[in-house]
């Protein structure tokens, strides 16, 4: 019995760290938060990410709009002027766009994600807006 409890356990956690957002997939109904331009960003993040002024550079450098969903309960700073989410609603939106790994950045085209970086992935404006040509 306690290995099966072990075994349910680490299969439930694989699952959380294996996490990522489906290319093409939708992104879920939240009303006023989705800009109504056809592409945009959605950076999702939490308190344990650490200084994201680079990232936050690479994003503000593409002029594209920005959704800053902070995840995990703990209110981080976003650049002034994004729409932001925190809180409880930041964290289960996270989960809805399967969200495994922080920081991760969404390029949202036509209401679906196009693309996305992970982690300590290179984020740029070349390689975002590259997508959108």
């Amino acid at each position: 019995m306690k290995a099966l409890k072990l075994a349910i356990w680490a299969a439930l956690l694989a699952g959380a760290a294996w996490a990522q957002p489906q290319l093409g997939s939708r992104i879920p109904a939240w009303p006023g938060l989705w800009p109504r331009a056809e592409s945009y960003l959605v950076a999702v993040y939490s308190f344990r990410c650490g200084d994201l002024s680079g990232l936050w550079k690479s994003l503000l450098s593409t002029g594209l709009p920005i959704v800053a969903v902070n995840a995990g309960g703990v209110p981080t700073p976003a650049p002034a002027g994004l729409k932001l989410l925190r809180g409880a609603a930041a964290t289960k939106l996270s989960d809805l766009l399967e969200i495994g790994n922080y920081p991760t950045v969404l390029l949202i085209q036509g209401g679906r994600v196009l693309d996305y970086w992970s982690g300590s992935a290179q984020i740029s404006r070349t390689n975002i807006l590259g997508l959108l040509d």
